[in-house]
């Protein structure tokens, strides 16, 4: 039989990796399970000068026995019928304590790699780049930090459990030896051919444990994408084939643990049975042999009975190693992955007096040019407007200032100075950003404006609110602030969803605010709302406003008009206006006529 030693190697690698740090504590669990495993196979070996005392006959001369006397002598305690059996408690005391304090450290090493590496995998994808980010499948992070997580700390048991029935094994073979070296011999043999017996099985297990995780993962993306989508879905009466599709993921999934399930029942169920018919031969042989000793032969009966349990139940811990190294690769993975996308953070402080500046901007995408050759200048306090087609770039440009993105030729200077070199986080503290898919928490209408700043006192929160025109809308609320607004803010209108936003926005006072289309989808009513508030940041906030309503940017300072990446028209609404050639000219006039002109 082959064994595959390239996968076996690699395996070790990932779990050195993976659990280097606890190295230690391996180390002392491999010392606890030779002393746990010496006091059990001690312990039985009591059998042999008890049965000897109890029968009137001899001890003998052999390991056994000397040992136990040089115990109990060493204490100046009598070799008694009495010490014997307290002694024979003792060790099987120690046993358990020592067992306890393993589970003990097992657990504590098994939950703290849960804390840390969940902490730490979160922590790092929050940190990763917008790019790297917006590659990721929905749910797939959820599925790396619960399940892979949950998956491979329960490694760290399993490795563990695995050294102390190995370590057990050994000291239990090796009274069991000392006893009767043929047969140990001979369990040792028939060990190993169990063993080369079911690896082709474990194989298995291990390739189906890869589908399983694979399986997992689209299942979970799945699920996720379509329960965001699930008003779409109801409106289009799609839920019977999404619901069939689904099936069809359940269906296979079901088969791949099913076929799993099957091949580890199948090591558990003809295991025990082998074993009792190998112990059951070992009876029928050496019964009649004339040096035939009935309390050692009990007492090795048992240790090797014990040495196949431990290896029964070592081998399930490897056959959960095995089906569990699929998951370690799937962190190991992201992991490697996120720390080549992390961001820079470090810089220097926000600092604006004067102006941003786009400078000859280029920017392309997957090869794609979606900007070229950009240039612009907003002054500070100033309201610009950006209008264009869709695919124009206009988001591209809102994405270049919250520096999700950087460009690819070019610079943005703010006060003539590189905005790359300004701690970004620091930047995007100074930044308001809104869009018209506004993100809310499943929590109050408070929470949701503080939106994690512990800095922001509840006066913050009602300034906010009354200058985003939503202060009588909370007053109203059966809880007011403390109103749970539900899943995305599901429990109230669209309207007073963006002005939650919008507060939340100027309650960190930004000296730059990004609306991209954030009041497309809003009724009349809701739009002159929000467009009060904005009023009210006239020359106090510089404001980039992207729009396809005409009327969202007509009292800007500046108009943008943006095509095919690059900006084709510049100036006030007004001198726009009054230049009949411009293509804003004409929209704005098709769009007032009614002829309905692209905005």
């Amino acid at each position: 039989m082959y064994i595959n030693t390239g996968k076996i190697g690699r395996a070790k690698v990932l779990l050195l990796a993976a659990f280097g740090r606890y190295r230690w504590k391996f180390l002392l669990i491999a010392a606890m399970g030779f002393l746990s495993g010496f006091s059990g196979a001690l312990g039985i070996g009591v059998i042999i000068p008890l049965f000897a005392l109890l029968t009137g006959g001899i001890s003998g001369d052999n390991f056994v026995t000397r040992t136990i006397r040089s115990i109990l002598t060493t204490l100046h305690i009598p070799f008694t019928l009495q010490s014997l059996l307290i002694l024979m408690a003792a060790l099987f005391i120690v046993k358990a304590v020592i067992q306890f304090l393993a589970r003990y450290i097992n657990e504590a090493a098994s939950a703290d790699y849960e804390y840390s590496t969940r902490k730490a995998l979160f922590e790092k994808t929050f940190d990763a780049s917008w790019p790297f980010l917006i590659d990721q499948k929905i749910g797939y992070l959820e599925k790396v930090v619960m399940r892979d997580v949950s998956a491979v700390s329960g490694l760290v048991i399993q490795i563990s459990n695995l050294i102390i029935f190995a370590t057990s094994f050994l000291t239990y073979g090796f009274v069991a030896f000392k006893i009767s070296p043929p047969i140990m011999l001979l369990s040792s043999v028939f060990g190993l051919v169990l063993f080369f017996v079911f690896y082709p099985i474990l194989e298995r297990i291990r390739a189906l444990a890869l589908k399983t995780r694979d399986a997992e993962k689209m299942l979970a993306h799945y699920i996720n994408e379509h329960i965001l989508g699930v008003k779409m879905i109801k409106a289009s009466a799609a839920e019977d084939v999404v619901s069939s599709t689904a099936k069809e993921h359940f269906d296979a999934f079901k088969n791949i643990e099913l076929r799993s399930a099957i091949y580890k029942a199948w090591i558990g169920s003809l295991f025990e049975p082998i074993s009792f018919s190998f112990i059951a031969g070992l009876v029928l042989f050496y019964y009649n042999k004339p040096a035939f000793d009935i309390a050692s032969f009990a007492a090795i009966l048992y240790l090797v009975q014990k040495m196949f349990s431990f290896v029964q139940t070592g081998q399930n811990s490897a056959q959960s190693i095995m089906a569990n190294v699929p998951y370690v690769q799937s962190i190991t993975d992201y992991e490697r992955s996120v720390d080549k996308n992390q961001e820079v953070a470090a810089g220097n402080t926000f600092s604006f007096n004067d102006s941003v500046e786009f400078n000859d901007v280029r920017f392309s995408y997957h090869g794609n040019e979606v900007l070229r050759s950009v240039r612009f200048k907003i002054a500070k306090g100033q309201t610009v407007g950006l209008i264009g087609p869709s695919g124009a770039g206009k988001t591209t440009m809102a994405d270049l200032l919250l520096r999700l993105v950087g460009p690819t030729g070019g610079s943005i200077t703010v006060d003539g100075r590189n905005i790359n070199g300004t701690d970004v986080r620091d930047w995007r503290k100074n930044i308001g950003y809104m869009t018209q898919e506004v993100f809310l928490l499943n929590d109050t209408v408070e929470n949701n404006i503080r939106f994690y700043d512990s800095r922001l006192s509840q006066e913050d929160i009602m300034k906010a609110a009354e200058a985003a025109n939503i202060l009588e809308f909370i007053k109203e609320l059966p809880d007011g602030l403390n109103t749970v607004i539900g899943e995305r803010g599901v429990k109230i209108s669209g309207g007073q969803r963006q002005r939650v936003a919008l507060a939340r926005i100027l309650a960190r006072k930004p000296q730059i605010l990004i609306l991209d289309e954030a009041t497309s989808s809003l009724d009349n009513q809701s739009e002159a709302l929000i467009q009060e508030s904005l009023k009210k940041l006239k020359g106090k906030v510089t404001v980039f406003v992207i729009a396809h309503r005409l009327s969202t940017i007509m009292n800007a300072d500046k108009i943008l008009i943006l095509d095919a990446g690059t900006i084709i028209e510049e100036g006030s609404p007004q001198e726009l206006l009054n230049d009949t050639n411009s293509n804003f000219y004409k929209t704005y006039h098709a769009h007032t006529s009614g002829v309905g002109a692209t905005e």
